[in-house]
């Protein structure tokens, strides 16, 4: 393969895909990014239209996830996979000539698969995932796992949070923000969407832009029009959407 390889960014979250563009900016004379795609289905297109040498490939996504893209590639490029959750077992991936980065990426990390990847682009070897070991992963994925952590990228450090610790989720502005109990507040990259399943059963999600710890709800409260308000544990009143009202009501015997 010629340098700088042809580098293809497969996310479905905008501002992650943006963050990783500019994570590569001190490698353009080795990765040249030459196009995104916003899920599986976009980037067999994609990848189709550029045929690029290298793929950056998120894991969940839309329509199709990462490895249902790869099952229908007669020829795999080189791929680094990513992904926010660790618990997928993600080093079965390094087969293969594969790599993964955990989100959100560090810039130490992120060199690493870089001069892996550069160095497997000179060597003639196969670099695909085969269908069984594809399957085989795609099964795994599809157990259901809880996240007993919550990773958020500050500076340079990765700030772990203990779910326990959370008080509620905030969807706003296109970013995630974890809440804690010590009123510290976070910003991460999954969307509530992809948190939801997730989390440990005492979350639930109370309107289109929380998810709250019921561990950490203070009161519950009618308002004058009826609907629910819940109060936190740092005083926030948050209000139950309309949608959502008829399941917490089962849920909480109101």
């Amino acid at each position: 393969m010629n340098i700088p390889l042809r580098t293809l960014i497969i996310e479905d979250e905008p501002l992650a895909a943006q963050r990783l563009e500019k994570l590569l900016e001190p490698y353009s004379d080795k990765v040249e990014v030459v196009g995104f795609a916003r899920n599986g289905q976009q980037g067999l297109e994609q990848i189709a239209a550029l045929n690029p040498d290298f793929i950056f490939l998120d894991i969940e996504m839309p329509l199709l996830n990462g490895l249902e893209m790869l099952m229908k590639l007669e020829k795999q490029p080189l791929v680094v996979f990513t992904t926010a959750y660790d618990e997928y077992a993600l080093q079965s991936f390094e087969q293969n000539s594969i790599d993964y980065l955990l989100k959100p990426i560090q810039p130490a990390r992120l060199q690493k698969s870089i001069e892996k990847v550069l160095k497997i682009s000179g060597v003639n070897q196969s670099n695909g995932l085969q269908t069984e070991q594809i399957e085989r992963i795609l099964a795994d994925l599809h157990k259901p796992k809880t996240l007993n952590v919550i990773r958020a990228n500050v500076g340079d450090r990765i700030v772990i949070i203990k779910t326990p610790d959370i008080q509620y989720f905030k969807a706003e502005d296109k970013m995630t923000t974890v809440v804690t109990t010590e009123g510290k507040e976070y910003y991460i990259t999954p969307s509530l969407s992809v948190l939801e399943p997730k989390l440990p059963e005492n979350f639930v999600q109370i309107n289109r832009s929380h998810i709250v710890n019921e561990d950490h709800v203070v009161e519950i409260r009618k308002s004058f029009n009826r609907k629910l308000l819940f109060e936190m544990k740092d005083k926030e009143r948050i209000s139950v959407g309309t949608t959502f009202a008829n399941s917490l009501k089962e849920r909480w015997a109101l």
